[in-house]
C-alpha cells in the first residue's frame, strides 16, 4: 500500500502557540519522515497570496499565513526531512482549491497519515476530507497537538474517534519497536501488558489508558502484540 505523510500548519507563528506535547509531536514527525516508511511526504500549511483561491480563514485570521512571511515558513526542525509543500487554504488540507488529492492520485496513494496542528481544528477536518475522498486514513496521536492545550487535543481526539472510527494510532504502527526511534514505546507496552494480565496492578491501567487516547502506547487493535522490554 502506497502511504503518505501528511504534516499539518507546522509553522513558525502557527507552532509558538502550541504547549502541549509540543517536543513530542515535532520528534515524532521526524521519526516518522526519516522512517522510510512513506512514498510521499507533504508539508500543508497555510499559504495567502495575491491572486489566490479566496478563503474565508484569509478573512478570519488576517496575519496568520500570509505568503513570504517568516511566520507562515515551516517550522526549522522540520526543513531537513526532504517534505513537498503543498499550499493550504482552509481548515482541511484538501479544501478551497488546494491541490493535495490531485498530488496524491498522481502518486497513488492509497493511505493518508496525518500529523501536525490543531487536533480539533485542521487535523480534524482533514481527516474528515481524507475519509470522504476514499483515502485509508490514519491521524498519529502523538504527532499532533491543540494550542486549546490537552483539552483541546483530546476533545478532537473525541470528535475524531466519534465520526471516524477507531483511526487514531501510535507512532509505533510505522516504526515498530526500533527503540533508536521510540525508547518509550517497549517499556509502556510491557506496563500495559501487566495490567491486562495482573490484577495486582489495577492502578496502573487508567494512567495506560489515558496514554493511549494521546497516541503513546498502540491502539487497542495492536495490545495483542509481542512484548519487548528493553534492558
Amino acid at each position: 500500500m502506497r502511504r503518505a505523510l501528511v504534516v499539518v500548519d507546522m509553522t513558525v507563528e502557527q507552532v509558538a502557540n502550541i504547549s502541549f506535547q509540543k517536543d513530542e509531536m515535532i520528534q515524532t514527525i521526524r521519526h516518522l519522515a526519516l522512517s522510510g516508511k512513506f512514498d510521499t511526504k507533504i508539508d500543508s500549511h497555510l499559504w495567502f497570496e495575491k491572486g489566490g483561491p479566496p478563503s474565508s480563514l484569509a478573512e478570519m485570521y488576517p496575519h496568520v499565513g500570509r505568503a513570504g512571511t517568516p511566520g507562515a515558513e515551516l517550522i526549522p526542525e522540520l526543513c531537513d526531512l526532504g517534505l513537498d509543500f503543498v499550499k493550504k487554504y482552509q481548515y482541511s488540507c484538501f479544501a478551497g482549491g488546494a491541490e493535495l488529492e490531485i498530488l496524491l492520485r498522481e502518486r497513488g496513494i492509497e493511505e493518508v497519515v496525518i500529523t501536525g496542528i490543531n487536533t480539533d481544528y485542521c487535523v480534524m477536518a482533514t481527516a474528515l476530507d481524507s475519509f470522504y475522498s476514499m483515502f485509508r486514513t490514519r491521524v498519529v496521536g502523538s504527532g499532533i497537538s491543540s494550542f486549546n492545550g490537552r483539552a483541546g487535543h483530546l476533545e478532537g481526539l473525541k470528535d475524531i474517534r466519534r465520526f471516524l472510527g477507531d483511526i487514531v494510532v501510535g507512532a509505533d504502527e510505522y516504526l515498530g519497536s526500533d527503540p533508536a526511534a521510540r525508547p518509550s514505546l517497549c517499556i509502556y507496552k510491557y506496563i500495559y501488558f501487566l495490567t491486562s494480565s495482573l490484577s495486582v496492578l489495577p492502578f496502573l491501567r487508567p494512567l495506560m489508558d489515558s496514554a493511549s487516547a494521546l497516541g503513546f502506547v498502540p491502539s487497542s487493535h495492536q495490545l495483542s502484540c509481542k512484548v519487548t522490554i528493553r534492558e
